[in-house]
């Protein structure tokens, strides 16, 4: 591959890498609000149980199986399924950049261990 051609993939990559971290931040805060909305919901539901004399022991129970807080731990399950894939991601643009720059650097180096035809010498 030539030389541009990697430092062209180099810089599509390193583009890649920004887009995916913002998705990745986007991705981490939803599952943040998600999960905040599920503990909401989940306490004030227990409270309700509690006030209407269900034993501690089977709150936790029956509140599960509410239809509302089931909604709200699909949608967190779902959000941390969404962050997780873009943080997979984000490594394995990393690890795209890290071939291609290792690639970049032995062709470089091969081209000082005089591989490639020297360029003419206009000097002379």
């Amino acid at each position: 591959m030539l030389q541009g051609d990697l430092i062209n993939e180099m810089e599509q990559l390193s583009t890649e890498l920004d887009q995916a971290l913002s998705e990745q931040e986007q991705r981490g805060r939803n599952l943040a609000d998600c999960e905040a909305a599920y503990q909401v919901i989940l306490r004030q539901k227990a409270l309700i149980e509690k006030d209407s004399g269900t034993p501690d022991t089977f709150i936790s129970q029956f509140i599960r199986g509410d239809r509302e807080i089931a909604e709200k731990r699909r949608e967190r399950d779902i959000a941390e399924a969404l962050y997780q894939t873009a943080k997979d991601r984000v490594v394995g643009i990393r690890l795209k950049l890290k071939i291609v720059d290792a690639q970049a650097g032995r062709e470089w180096s091969a081209i000082g261990d005089g591989d490639y035809p020297s360029p003419p010498d206009f000097t002379q």
